[in-house]
C-alpha cells in the first residue's frame, strides 16, 4: 500500500497520514500557490490532489500506466503536469476540466523503449522540462491558453495575485468536497 506521511522536524512525529493509493508512490509536490494542496502519483496508474487538512484525496486522476512523476506549474495553483510509462506527458488544468488531460504529448514512439523519468516546470518561462532514463531532456512549450496565468502573475502585484490563485483553488475544493459529501 502507498502511504504517504506528513510530519514535522520541529516535534520529530508523524501528523497525518494519507492512504489513497494502492502501491508504491514516485512523487509527492506541493503546491507553490496554495499552501493546504498537494498532489502525489504512484505505480497504481493514479495521481491524487489533497488538501492536507483532510483525510482523503480531493481528486483523483486515472491512468493507462503508472504515473511516473508530476508537478505544479509555479504560475497557477489549478494546472499541473504528469508523466506516464508510456511516455506521455499530460497537462491537466483544474479550472477548465476536473476529469481530463486539457493536453497530451507523445515523447517518443513505442519501438525506442524510453521511460520519461522527471518532470519539471520552468520557474518563469511556459516551459515544461522533461527527462528520460537515457539522459536526454526535452523541452515543451505551453500553448498560448495555458499562459494566461503566466501574463497575470507578471502583470499584477504579487499579493494579490496569489491572493487570487488561493481563492481560485478553494472554490474548486469547495466544490468537490460538496459533490463527494455523503448524502444523510
Amino acid at each position: 500500500m502507498g502511504l504517504i506521511h506528513r510530519g514535522s522536524f520541529n516535534d520529530k512525529r508523524c501528523n497525518a497520514t494519507y492512504l489513497e493509493h494502492r502501491s508504491q508512490v514516485h512523487r509527492v509536490h506541493w503546491n507553490h500557490l496554495h499552501p493546504r494542496v498537494f498532489l502525489s502519483c504512484a505505480e497504481d496508474y493514479t495521481i491524487q490532489i489533497w488538501d492536507h487538512t483532510e483525510r482523503y484525496s480531493i481528486f483523483e486522476f486515472f491512468f493507462e500506466n503508472e504515473v511516473k512523476d508530476v508537478a505544479w506549474a509555479p504560475f497557477s495553483s489549478t494546472l499541473f503536469a504528469a508523466i506516464s510509462g508510456n511516455a506521455i506527458v499530460s497537462v491537466f488544468d483544474l479550472a477548465v476540466d476536473k476529469i481530463e488531460a486539457i493536453g497530451t504529448f507523445t515523447c517518443y514512439t513505442p519501438k525506442q523503449e524510453i521511460s520519461l523519468t522527471h518532470l519539471t516546470f520552468h520557474p518563469m518561462k511556459p516551459v515544461l522540462i522533461v527527462g528520460d532514463d537515457r539522459g536526454s531532456v526535452i523541452l515543451l512549450k505551453l500553448s498560448p491558453n495555458l499562459r494566461s496565468s503566466l501574463k497575470t502573475m507578471e502583470t499584477l502585484d504579487r499579493p494579490k495575485f496569489l491572493a487570487g490563485e488561493i481563492d481560485k483553488m478553494d472554490k474548486l475544493l469547495t466544490a468537490a468536497k460538496v459533490q463527494s459529501a455523503p448524502l444523510t
